[in-house]
C-alpha cells in the first residue's frame, strides 16, 4: 500500500536532483520511481529531461510520458523534447 508514496518520494527527489544540476543521480531515482509505479508519466518526462541534459536521446522516455498521460504543461514539454530531438537528427550529415 506504500508503493505510490515511495514512488512519489523517489520522483520528487529525482526532480530536485535534476533541477540542481545532478541529472545522472536523478536518473537512478526516476528508475526507482518507475519500478514502483510504471504508469507515473511525470517520472518518464523527468527522465527524458535528465537524459537530454546528459546528451542522451530523450525520445523513448518522452514518448512513454505521452502514452501514460500528462498535464497540459507536461505534454508541451514532452512534445518539445520530441521535436528538438527530431530536429537534431535531421541536422546530422
Amino acid at each position: 500500500a506504500r508503493t505510490p508514496e515511495l514512488a512519489a518520494g523517489y520522483h520528487g527527489r529525482a526532480d530536485a536532483l535534476r533541477v540542481n544540476g545532478r541529472p545522472a543521480e536523478a536518473l537512478a531515482d526516476y528508475d526507482r520511481a518507475l519500478a514502483l509505479e510504471p504508469r507515473r508519466a511525470g517520472a518518464y518526462l523527468g527522465r527524458a529531461l535528465a537524459r537530454a541534459e546528459l546528451g542522451e536521446s530523450p525520445e523513448p522516455d518522452a514518448q512513454l510520458a505521452l502514452e501514460h498521460g500528462l498535464t497540459p504543461d507536461q505534454r508541451r514539454a514532452a512534445q518539445s523534447l520530441l521535436a528538438s530531438s527530431a530536429a537534431e537528427l535531421a541536422a546530422l550529415p
